[in-house]
């Protein structure tokens, strides 16, 4: 996936979007070089047809992190397309630490403070 077909990408055309993600990351893995890394990015986007991501994705589902997704996306390809290995590194592990943060926020509840134990 080029970094113009990620930045036209259409948030609103959920399976292509979905199928536009997958095949990003799977790229990127095989570009790497590392069989490994490919063959996990390959089993975990499976993973999505499980039980845990639906929920998951059901729960955290928006327009906004589509949008926001797309555009890290297209970053991230913009710089590989550029050969700053740098930049794509960084760009991806902000993607990544999005996505977990997404994830890791997903049904937390805040917190209540502890009753004074005065009263």
């Amino acid at each position: 996936a080029s970094s113009r077909e990620m930045a036209a990408t259409d948030v609103d055309d959920l399976e292509r979007f979905m199928q536009l993600d997958r095949t990003f990351h799977v790229l990127i893995a095989k570009a790497a070089g590392n069989s490994v890394l490919a063959e996990m990015s390959i089993a975990l986007w499976d993973q999505r047809n499980g039980p845990l991501w639906s929920t998951w994705y059901q729960g955290t589902r928006s327009r906004e992190n589509r949008i926001r997704s797309a555009r890290q996306h297209a970053e991230i390809a913009a710089f590989i397309a550029a050969r700053q290995a740098s930049a794509a590194r960084a760009g991806m592990e902000r993607h990544i630490d999005t996505i977990t943060e997404r994830f890791l926020g997903y049904g937390a509840e805040p917190i209540e403070p502890l009753a004074d134990a005065a009263q």
